[in-house]
Order: structure tokens, then C-alpha cells, then sequence
């Protein structure tokens, strides 16, 4: 195991430039090494590991933020000019959002919101029933979820009432 040398006093500073975060147990070493007078600090293979990997991992993370966030946004400034392509940014923007995990589910949660309206207003109500079943598989507060599940019954009666229409002409 190979180890890295670095000056104490600017270890930190040269961290936090670079983007590291040190984890904790390396964070304190430094702080013990600063108040000994210590001029150096041997940092393991395994600590800069972790201190890339963290780094890789936050980068990642506000990448995928900035692209959910383009999406809604886009599909929000479209809803003045061009629903249907509003529709499409909001429906890219969950299916970014759904492929990133339930971590950014705050950050696409108005996408569904915003497409389920606007597919009601369109007449679209098979994608309008799927977009609010996959909503409410989330975790969202018991009253959104309610109103939702309100919204959903009401949505298969009124389709379950112009089958029986359809079929009786």
C-alpha cells in the first residue's frame, strides 16, 4: 500500500480546491497532526480512493440534478406555447428521473404533477391513468395521494362510462 505525502498546513485547502471531501477519521487526523506542529501527513491508496470516489459520485449526482431540472424547466416554459412538447420534456424529464433511483424523486415529482394536468386537458386519460399509478408509487404526503387516488377512480369511471357509450351504438 502505497502512501501520499502532503504539507498539513494546506492539505485541507488543496482538498477542498480539488473537490475532495476527506472522510472523517482523515479529517481529524489532519486537525491532530495541524495542532501537534506536524509539517506532513501520509494519506493511504485507500483514502484517495475514497476521497475520488466520493468526488465522482457528488459530480454524478448535480449532473443528473441539472439535467432533471432542463427538463421540467423546459417542459414548463413549452406549456405557454407547445403542450405537446411540454408533455415530452415532462415525460423525459421522469423517465431521467425514474432511471436515476427514488433519490431525486424532489426533483421530477412536479414533472408528474404538471403532465398528468396536461394529458387530462388533452383527453389523453389511458397516459393520464399510467402517470398517475407510477406517481403513486411514491412517497408522497397522504393528502396528495388521496387527492390523486380520487382523481384515478374518477378518471376509470369516466372511461368505464364512454366504453359502455361506444359499445352501445
Amino acid at each position: 500500500m502505497k502512501n501520499n505525502r502532503f504539507e498539513v498546513a494546506t492539505f485541507l485547502d488543496k482538498c477542498k480546491e480539488i473537490g475532495w471531501t476527506p472522510p472523517e477519521d482523515l479529517f481529524i487526523r489532519v486537525l491532530k497532526l495541524r495542532k501537534q506542529g506536524a509539517e506532513y501527513i501520509e494519506v493511504t491508496d485507500e483514502e484517495m480512493k475514497t476521497m475520488f470516489y466520493e468526488k465522482r459520485k457528488r459530480e454524478e449526482k448535480e449532473n443528473t440534478y441539472r439535467i432533471l431540472e432542463k427538463l421540467r424547466l423546459n417542459g414548463l416554459q413549452q406549456e405557454k406555447t407547445n403542450v405537446d412538447m411540454a408533455i415530452i420534456n415532462y415525460a423525459e424529464c421522469i423517465k431521467e428521473g425514474e432511471a436515476s433511483g427514488s433519490r431525486f424523486f424532489y426533483s421530477y415529482a412536479y414533472a408528474y404533477e404538471r403532465i398528468i394536468i396536461l394529458l387530462q386537458k388533452q383527453h389523453r386519460y389511458e397516459e393520464e391513468i399510467s402517470y398517475i399509478n407510477a406517481y403513486l408509487k411514491h412517497n408522497i404526503n397522504m393528502k396528495k395521494k388521496d387527492n390523486y387516488k380520487e382523481r384515478l377512480e374518477k378518471l376509470k369511471e369516466k372511461m368505464s362510462s364512454k366504453q359502455a357509450i361506444s359499445s352501445k351504438k
